[in-house]
C-alpha cells in the first residue's frame, strides 16, 4: 500500500507481485513478502483469493500473535520509536491505544481477520511461528530465523547483529538499539501499567471471550 504505485492505483498488486517476481528471478533472489489481514484487505481482495493467487508462487509463514491487546500496545510504541528521537523514545512509558470501531468491535474483528487467514493458509504447506512461543522468548528472534532457514533449506551460519539488521542506521550503531519487545524498557511491564485508557479496555473485555487478555504483558 505504501507503494506509490499501489497507492495512485496505476498498478494493481497482482501485477506488482508479479513484477518482484521477475526482479527476483532475474538477481536470484528469494522474495518476502509480508502481509497482515488488513493490508490484504486494502488491497480491495478477499484474504482467501490473496492466499490462493499466491500459493502458485510462494510457501507461506503463518506467524500468529494470540495476544491482541499486546500486539495493539507493541504496535503503538513502534509508532512512536518512529516519531521520536531515541532519547525520547525511551523515556516513554505509556501509550494511548483508540481503536477504530470500537475496542471490543475492533479486537474481535482482528480475531476473525486472523482466522480467515489462518484457514486460508491452512489449505497449504506452510510454516507455523507463534509469538509468544518461539518469538518472545530469550533469543526468540535468533531461534525463530534458525527455524525459518532451516525449513526453507537456506539455512547457514552468520553473525547475529550483522545478520537481522542494518548497521547503516545510527540508532543501532550507536547502541546497539534493537526494537525487539523481549529487550525494550517496557516488555515486561504488565498491559494495563504501560496502556494509559486500559481501564477502557477492562470497561469492554471483562467477561468477554478477549478479557484474559487483559492480564498480560
Amino acid at each position: 500500500k505504501q507503494n506509490w504505485e499501489l497507492a495512485n492505483n496505476s498498478i494493481t498488486w497482482k501485477n506488482h507481485i508479479n513484477n518482484l517476481l521477475k526482479l527476483a528471478e532475474k538477481q536470484n533472489q528469494l522474495l518476502l513478502i509480508h502481509a497482515t489481514p488488513s493490508q490484504i484487505l486494502s488491497f480491495g481482495t478477499q484474504i482467501k483469493d490473496f492466499v490462493d493467487l499466491l500459493s502458485n508462487d510462494f510457501n507461506f509463514i503463518l506467524i500468529k500473535r494470540l495476544n491482541y491487546i499486546s500486539l495493539l500496545s507493541s504496535l503503538e510504541f513502534k509508532k512512536k520509536r518512529n516519531r521520536l528521537l531515541e532519547e525520547d523514545f525511551y523515556k516513554l512509558t505509556q501509550v494511548s491505544i483508540q481503536p477504530p470501531r470500537g475496542i471490543y468491535n475492533y479486537i474481535r474483528w482482528i480475531d476473525y481477520s486472523n482466522k480467515e487467514l489462518e484457514s486460508a493458509v491452512g489449505n497449504y504447506k506452510h510454516l507455523n511461528i507463534q509469538y509468544e512461543k518461539h518469538i518472545n522468548i530469550k533469543n526468540g528472534i535468533k531461534k525463530t530465523y534458525n527455524l525459518i532457514t532451516k525449513y526453507f533449506g537456506i539455512y547457514h551460519s552468520y553473525e547475529y547483529n550483522n545478520c537481522l539488521y542494518d548497521l547503516s542506521d545510527p540508532l543501532i550503531n550507536k547502541k546497539g538499539w534493537d526494537y525487539h519487545s523481549s529487550k525494550n524498557p517496557w516488555s515486561n511491564v504488565p498491559l494495563k501499567e504501560k496502556i494509559k485508557n486500559f481501564s477502557e479496555f477492562e470497561k469492554e473485555l471483562t467477561n468477554t471471550e478477549y478479557g484474559w487478555m487483559l492480564n498480560s504483558v
